[in-house]
């Protein structure tokens, strides 16, 4: 191997490079107040300029912080996105217990490397000014630090819980976009049907869909999810049954109790005479049976 006109071993470049890595490491371990950590190349040669402190690369993003702010690098070392105070996925978590890839140096070795594991369904929420956003893996801000609270479940929804003046709604993970008014009292995670989620309005609960239209009217005190098409619902302290298809009652409210359909069929108890309670089948007509049909 030639560099220049000299003849260089290979035991010589071993010998060069770990000592360019043992003087990064010594540069790394000085104190600093608002920069100490950087990025290395095999050759011990820096690949980005030092900061306060740094996580490993993902898919081509590393955390980084400097006087302490969170934002994400490229691997020029280049800032991309937004900084921000704070990052995670449920609550606030401040950046000194954000776990860390372990070693004071951090190498880069092609593909082969960990990763900030705070993600969930590849976003996670930040912080700037004590208002809450949605981050993606490649540090690009999906929605705005407007809100009071942003809630990411670990099931895999594309349509995110935000909060906003004590008012809830729905933004969508990928593009940030608000698919419901922020006008709700309550929220819940997106039903399996994938299609509508269950609201709360002036104490009544609904359906409303990803569109942000009302499927319903909001007159339940309680909705529960659907199984096998059929959802049951409560007013007051009577039950019935919703549809899944067209979001239209199949039942009167009116039974005692109600239970989830299974085969076609939901279990209810009706009173009888002199007070008695009776168990009754429901098909997905509202048909009422005395015993559970075959």
């Amino acid at each position: 191997m030639n560099i220049g006109n000299n003849k260089v071993t290979q035991g010589c470049l071993d010998e060069r490079r770990e000592a360019k890595m043992k003087e990064a490491q010594l540069r790394i371990g000085e104190a600093r107040e608002e920069a100490g950590y950087c990025f290395f190349n095999e050759a011990g040669e820096e690949i980005c300029r030092p900061y306060q402190d740094l996580w490993p690369f993902y898919k081509g993003r590393a955390l980084a912080m400097e006087r302490g702010q969170l934002f994400f690098i490229n691997e020029d070392g280049e800032q991309v996105g937004p900084r921000f105070d704070f990052i995670n996925t449920v609550g606030r978590i401040p950046v000194q217990q954000i776990p860390r890839g372990g070693a004071e140096a951090h190498f880069k070795e092609g593909r082969k490397l960990r990763s900030y594991k705070g993600f969930v369904n590849g976003v996670a929420i930040i912080f700037i000014g004590g208002k809450q956003g949605i981050i993606n893996r490649r540090g690009h801000l999906v929605a705005g630090c407007q809100y009071d609270e942003v809630c990411i479940d670990i099931r895999r929804s594309n349509y995110i819980p935000v909060s906003k003046a004590g008012k809830w709604g729905y933004v969508d993970r990928r593009t940030g976009e608000e698919v419901t008014l922020i006008a709700y009292d309550k929220s819940t995670q997106w039903t399996e049907l994938t299609s509508c989620t269950r609201l709360a309005k002036d104490g009544k609960y609904g359906l409303v869909d990803k569109h942000g239209y009302e499927l319903t009217n909001f007159e339940f005190d309680h909705i529960k999810s659907f199984s096998d098409g059929m959802a049951v619902v409560r007013i007051g302290r009577q039950f019935g049954y919703l549809r899944g298809d067209n979001f239209t009652l199949a039942t009167d409210v009116t039974f005692n109790s109600a239970y989830p359909f299974i085969n076609g069929f939901g279990e209810v108890t009706i009173k009888g005479f002199f007070g008695s309670i009776k168990t009754r089948y429901v098909d997905k007509e509202g048909r009422i049976f005395r015993k559970l049909p075959r």
